[in-house]
């Protein structure tokens, strides 16, 4: 299992209780004032067949209560984190109590002597209430199970105590439908879970596909010891800009740097140690070269085994390469510790023009590995920019 896999399982039940909260709190102000609008109907409806009095002070209860939820949820979404998500869990569980409660005390208002449409009306009501809450409430259980069962409890109540006949069938009925929505409600809540941890998981595996993307960009682009540009990215990016400078009044140059006897090194010290040779001349090459003296998008690249490359941006005269390049071997040559021995590098520098020697990346280095060569022919150690009549056509 990943470590983002077991990340994910830690925090699980939090980050499901999270996402479930939120989704009550944003489906709860449209259900709020449906809620009310349905109190105000229920109301009007049974005020001419009630006892007006009762009706009057629930209709005020419940529109004072259904303020204070409307009032939580703002608050609750403003102040929406973890480290409050169980105060607000709980305040959202008593609300929806309090509003089931309160559409529970309906049945008060319920009288035999009513007409019998008057009787249906209010029954519907309370039948309708836990399975249109569904939707809003059942995302976080709990809230749903608070809401509904005093309403359900209510139906029961009503079956038994103020039904004529048929009390054990309405009793019965009432209880099966309780039943169903809770487990109704029960589903929806495990879908909805369900639904929270794929999401989630993917977003796992859309992190894990893009870092194994990334490693495979890495790989194919740069090299692995020194973690420069390798020879492909090298040739993709300096052909680009090889074609822009055909248009600008500018030169660039090709500068092969090539580490001196690195087998004997190998030999003495050990692939490690020539490893480690290796990582310190790269880092060498570019602290040595400043930012604003290399092209954009092209970066010090190693292109074989002891080899590296690097292209700066000139002026039309290409003046200053040969100081540029004398500053790099001199830092290169700094004595340093290798295998506990104190080593002093030594390469050879290859210095090609373009468009002066060669008009395509391939060619100037080819000129410059030319230059190289004669560099190391002469003692090594040294820099060597092709001659005015070198061109590779």
């Amino acid at each position: 299992m990943s470590s983002d896999a077991v990340k994910i399982s830690r925090v699980g039940k939090s980050l499901i209780r999270e996402r479930l909260l939120d989704q009550l709190i944003r489906h709860g102000y449209p259900t709020l004032i449906a809620a009310q609008c349905i109190a105000l109907l229920v109301y009007l409806a049974l005020s001419p067949f009630s006892d007006s009095e009762y009706l009057t002070f629930w209709i005020v209860l419940f529109t004072l209560v259904s303020i204070i939820r409307y009032i939580g949820l703002i608050v609750s979404q403003s102040r929406f984190g973890r480290d409050t998500i169980r105060l607000i869990a709980r305040y959202q569980v008593v609300g929806a109590l309090l509003g089931g409660v309160i559409w529970s005390t309906l049945i008060v208002a319920y009288d035999p002597a009513q007409p019998l449409f008057a009787q249906l009306f209010l029954l519907l009501i309370l039948v309708g209430l836990p399975a249109g809450s569904l939707a809003s409430n059942a995302v976080y259980l709990p809230a749903f199970i608070a809401f509904s069962l005093p309403i359900m409890a209510s139906l029961i109540l009503w079956a038994q105590l103020l039904t004529t006949s048929f009390r054990t069938e309405f009793t019965i009925v009432s209880m099966i439908y309780s039943a169903l929505i809770l487990v109704i409600a029960r589903q929806y809540a495990a879908n909805m879970r369900n639904s929270i941890e794929r999401s989630e998981e993917n977003k796992v595996l859309i992190r894990q596909i893009k870092a194994v993307n990334a490693k495979l960009l890495q790989l194919a682009y740069k090299d692995p010891l020194t973690s420069l540009s390798n020879r492909r990215q090298f040739e993709e990016n300096a052909s680009q800009l090889l074609e822009q400078l055909n248009v600008a009044s500018s030169s660039m140059a090709l500068m092969l740097v090539d580490v001196d006897n690195f087998k004997q090194v190998n030999d003495t010290y050990g692939h490690e140690a020539g490893d480690e040779l290796l990582r310190e001349i790269s880092n060498r090459i570019k602290s040595s070269s400043r930012e604003s003296e290399m092209l954009a998008q092209v970066e010090v690249a190693r292109i074989g085994g002891d080899e590296f490359i690097i292209v700066y941006h000139l002026d039309a005269e290409a003046t200053g390469i040969e100081a540029l390049a004398q500053r790099i071997l001199h830092e290169i040559s700094v004595p340093m510790a290798l295998s506990n021995h104190s080593f002093k590098p030594s390469v050879s520098i290859g210095i090609a023009l373009a468009p002066k020697h060669a008009g395509k990346i391939k060619d100037l280095v080819r000129v410059a590995d030319a230059a190289m060569y004669q560099a190391k022919k002469a003692g090594g150690n040294r820099v060597k920019i092709a001659a005015e009549n070198t061109v590779s056509i």
